[in-house]
């Protein structure tokens, strides 16, 4: 037991006189550095305390000692030297770092839509389009309102019935998706806004005919379970290779389908705007949006052509575009004034 104690006095020795000199050497190195003195001090504290700390370390004898020592200060040098020069090879690669991105414009040529450029240009598209930027604020605030309103609501002991949970996740995701749009028009990302706004009006559409249409509840699971047998088909069948789990739990979905003799297909779009009683905003927004933004057709990819007066090729546009931010905002506010009014 006694050698056992006299063992662990000897390791307490060697950390506590390695971090001395380590505190001793770099303080030596940074004279002028009042923090580097203060955190060195404390090491210099700790090195002490824990020799103080070791009970049986006095009991080492004095030729133990001797050995102890040597190797001691070797370790402390030589972890003193290695944290020196990695300490001054980092500050000056950091340094040089910190210069290049201070001197350096991360301009919108360089960054897009990431760079810093990209607020004056919200200021400058919120300015132009004020009155319909303010009505999609307003819009917003209260569709809000009633979405704080839904938990208050269904406090009550009653669990929410099926279609009263569907329709709230339905509100939810159109909320974000205009809320969405809103954030990528004011940037002049009026091509990805309006992809977003065509998925606002689909989420429309299934939240009014869930809301009008009794029957659109199963057809809507049906539409899952079709598209969730496309995509294990898919998976199974498309050369990858899949862990063994995945594989089972997909053939065990597929077989089970195949038993329950579901005759599951997916949504058709226009009979779910139908359905809602929208099918002239089908017709007017959502085409449109399918059209010129969300499929890369050809009219989607003429937005980043710059033409003449006589539609001449005169080269390639990309970066913020004021353009259609008003006809964005419209289509979006639109779809979000539905959800207010079946809310």
């Amino acid at each position: 037991m006694e050698k056992v104690l006299r063992h662990q006095s000897n390791e307490h020795a060697r950390r506590s006189v390695a971090w001395y000199f380590l505190a001793t050497l770099l303080e030596a190195a940074q004279p002028g550095s009042s923090l580097g003195t203060a955190y060195f001090e404390n090491m210099t504290i700790i090195g002490k305390k824990r020799i103080n700390d070791t009970p049986h370390l006095l009991q080492a004898s004095p030729s133990e000692m001797l050995r102890l020592t040597p190797v001691a200060i070797f370790l402390g040098v030589t972890t003193a030297l290695a944290a020196v020069i990695i300490g001054l090879a980092s500050f000056r690669v950091c340094g040089k770092c910190r210069a290049a991105m201070k001197d350096r414009h991360m301009t919108i040529d360089e960054q897009g839509f990431l760079s810093p450029e990209i607020v004056p240009w919200i200021d400058k598209h919120r300015g132009e389009n004020r009155a319909w930027f303010s009505h999609a604020m307003n819009l917003n605030s209260v569709a809000q309102q009633l979405w704080l309103a839904v938990p208050a609501q269904q406090s009550l002991q009653e669990a929410p019935s099926e279609e009263a949970i569907w329709a709230a996740c339905l509100f939810i995701r159109g909320l974000s998706s205009f809320q969405s749009t809103i954030l990528l028009a004011e940037r002049g990302m009026t091509q990805d806004a309006r992809t977003i706004a065509r998925s606002c009006f689909e989420t429309v559409f299934c939240f009014g005919a869930l809301l009008k249409n009794r029957d659109f509840l199963g057809k809507f699971e049906k539409a899952d379970l079709h598209n969730k047998k496309t995509f294990a088909n898919a998976s199974l069948g498309g050369g990858v290779k899949l862990d063994p789990g995945v594989s089972e739990k997909l053939s065990q979905f597929l077989g089970d389908f195949e038993r329950s003799g579901e005759n599951a297909k997916t949504l058709i779009w226009k009979e779910v705007a139908n359905s809602a009683g929208l099918g002239n905003v089908y017709d007017v927004y959502y085409r449109g949006l399918s059209n010129d933004a969300a499929h890369p057709s050809l009219i989607a990819l003429k937005r980043y052509c710059d033409v003449d007066e006589n539609n001449e090729f005169k080269g390639f546009h990309w970066g913020p575009d004021v353009k259609d931010i008003e006809a964005t905002l419209m289509a979006s506010c639109t779809a979000c004034w539905y959800l207010v009014m079946w809310m």
